[in-house]
């Protein structure tokens, strides 16, 4: 069953209509602002916010995949690539609590 997709709540909703408002009016944000007599900060809170909350809804969860490497391999460095771009380079020394602290430092979930 595929997910429903979360109702916005009405300063989403509002948020929504500014900033569509903007991409229409020409303006740069100060201007645009000021004549909409909006706080600056909260207008570019809402456009990183609801560009964040996009991406989610588009982005496919990650997969995790199961890695098994045979005895007597070379495996000098495994990377992950983290939402937002961040990356975590792991020597074959890293534990996996190594990995699983590093992560969550990161703000990412660990396996």
């Amino acid at each position: 069953m595929p997910k429903s997709r979360p109702v916005p709540s009405p300063a989403e909703r509002r948020w929504r209509a500014v900033l569509e408002r903007f991409s229409k009016s020409g303006l740069n944000a100060r201007a645009f602002c000021g004549r909409e007599n909006l706080r600056e900060h909260q207008f570019h809170y809402w456009k990183r916010e609801l560009r964040l909350r996009d991406l989610k809804r588009t982005r496919p969860a990650p997969a995790f995949v199961p890695l098994a490497v045979a005895p007597g391999a070379f495996v000098p460095v495994i990377e992950i690539e983290l939402p937002g771009g961040a990356r975590l380079r792991a020597g074959a020394g890293a534990g996996p609590d190594l990995v699983a602290k590093i992560l969550s430092l990161l703000g990412s979930p660990a396996c």
